[in-house]
């Protein structure tokens, strides 16, 4: 066996020489190495199927009468691997007529050239070859490039789409609370209306002020109205049903959907959440103490145009309970034509 010097560079194209014939197999070596290629040889098919295995070549020069596995039985055997590199196979014989040639294509060879062979002509027929498993090379390099950024790519969409996922969540929820902005509530709303006047299905909203917010900003400060803003939006998110919708509409304020609800359905909830909210201890380093809500309740009937009148119809019954002492709850139904309206705060 003969190898090319540790001088060679490493993109120096591998070639393997199989021939039992040891004189052929070191004449075609020689020349291959003089020409700049890293050869190693073998004396049959047997081991050259495993040097394939064990080293993978670009490019396999062999004899084709071979004792143990000939050449052909050698490039069934190579072009059934897997796992190695594709390799350019030249098939030397001193087999001649277009019966030979054809069947060494048929086991898998890439080229064929008839002993005795003239070295400039296997030097260019390796060259030939050495230019195809180049582009070979290549293409199977850009294949796995492509992969990758498809992957790669496939990734970043998912990466993109999760991010635009938060982006839309925090573009509907309000910082503060974790409660559906105003936005995400109009949005709600209007789906909702336009669904319950298709099917005429029953739709009541419940809108909610905390009383006297701003003393508690002005006395307390602005981080425990924060806090007051957390707890009360909790208690509503805990306390409704899991179909209805609590949002934080304005600064101490709230709306409730209720779908499929009549007034009185909804005023049976409101009472809940107001008593909900009125249980509640507000905790601080400084202080303690207790918050209640003025509560508006509203149902869309014939006359009402779009959610802004519900929406009005709710806010009139909300001043309303203001009005009347705070701490209660108004329904739109049964509201004077004159609304109270309330104090500051």
């Amino acid at each position: 066996m003969s190898s090319a010097p540790d001088t060679q560079p490493p993109t120096a194209t591998r070639v393997l020489v199989v021939d039992d014939d040891t004189f052929t197999a070191r004449l075609i070596s020689a020349h291959l190495t003089g020409a700049g290629y890293v050869v190693t040889s073998v004396a049959d098919g047997v081991d050259a199927l495993e040097a394939v295995r064990a080293n993978p070549v670009d490019l396999l020069v062999t004899d084709w009468q071979m004792p143990r596995m000939d050449g052909l039985a050698l490039c069934r055997a190579v072009r059934a691997l897997t796992g190695v590199p594709w390799v350019y196979t030249i098939v030397l014989t001193a087999c001649d007529g277009s019966d030979a040639v054809v069947e060494a294509f048929d086991a898998g060879a890439d080229d064929y050239l008839a002993k005795p062979f003239d070295a400039r002509e296997l030097l260019a027929r390796v060259r030939a070859g050495e230019r195809i498993v180049r582009l070979e090379r290549d293409l199977q390099r850009r294949t796995t490039e492509t992969r990758q950024a498809h992957t790669e790519l496939q990734l970043a969409f998912r990466e993109l789409a999760k991010v635009n996922r938060q982006l839309d969540r925090l573009a509907l929820t309000d910082d503060l609370t974790g409660l559906a902005n105003r936005r995400a509530a109009m949005t709600s709303l209007d789906r909702t209306w336009d669904e319950s006047a298709r099917h005429d299905d029953p739709l009541a909203i419940i809108v909610l002020d905390i009383d006297h917010f701003k003393h508690i900003n002005d006395t307390l400060g602005h981080a425990v109205g924060d806090l007051t803003l957390q707890r009360v939006a909790t208690a509503l998110r805990d306390t409704a049903r899991a179909y209805d919708g609590a949002a934080r509409i304005g600064g101490e304020e709230f709306l409730v959907l209720c779908p499929r609800s009549s007034e009185a359905q909804a005023a049976v909830l409101a009472e809940r959440l107001r008593d909900v909210v009125a249980a509640l201890t507000i905790e601080t380093d400084q202080s303690c103490f207790h918050v209640t809500v003025s509560v508006g309740v509203a149902e869309r009937v014939p006359g009402m145009r779009s959610p802004d009148d519900l929406l009005r119809a709710a806010d009139t019954a909300l001043y309303e309970a203001k009005g009347r002492g705070r701490n209660r709850i108004e329904r739109a139904s049964a509201l004077a034509a004159e609304p109270v309206l309330p104090d500051a705060g």
